[in-house]
């Protein structure tokens, strides 16, 4: 088996006959801090992402957090284990579906945008604008804390 590369890859549905089952691109970047599957990631310098809790840091999202360094680089499906560390390497899902972690609870079908309260998590607030909308929820969250799948949009 090859090993994971800097080049984007697809990652196969899980479950093709299974509604909101996660697949979807994944590349590689570098952490800049502790990152869990399931965190929003931007752009903080050449192939390196950050999380935070200011939502307008969105307008450079690159994507979910589904795996990395701490995880042997394979996608783990357990949203909240941790993926990586200060430089380390993540797997980011980039397009698809992806399982995020709620910074309140989410409305199905609702506008995403990085979160005002725990860096790396989604809400669904009115701070979901043109610009920061990083996708959109394919099931509600009851809480913050709670793990829920998304459709990946830049927008």
């Amino acid at each position: 088996m090859r090993g994971t590369t800097n080049h984007p890859w697809s990652r196969p549905q899980e479950n093709p006959d299974a509604i909101n089952s996660p697949g979807g691109t994944v590349i590689v970047q570098t952490a800049t801090g502790q990152t869990l599957v399931g965190d929003a990631v931007y752009a903080s310098a050449a192939h390196t992402v950050t999380k935070s809790n200011t939502p307008a840091d969105y307008k450079k999202f690159v994507g979910i957090v589904v795996g990395g360094t701490a995880t042997g680089m394979q996608v783990a499906e357990t949203v909240g284990l941790v993926a990586a560390n200060a430089g380390e390497s993540l797997l980011i899902a980039i397009s698809g579906i992806a399982n995020a972690i709620a910074d309140a609870p989410v409305a199905a079908s609702a506008l995403l945008a990085g979160g005002a309260v725990t860096a790396g998590r989604l809400d669904d607030s009115a701070s979901a604008t043109a610009g920061q909308i990083v996708g959109l929820s394919l099931a509600a969250a009851g809480a913050a804390g709670d793990s829920f799948p998304i459709l990946i949009k830049h927008l």
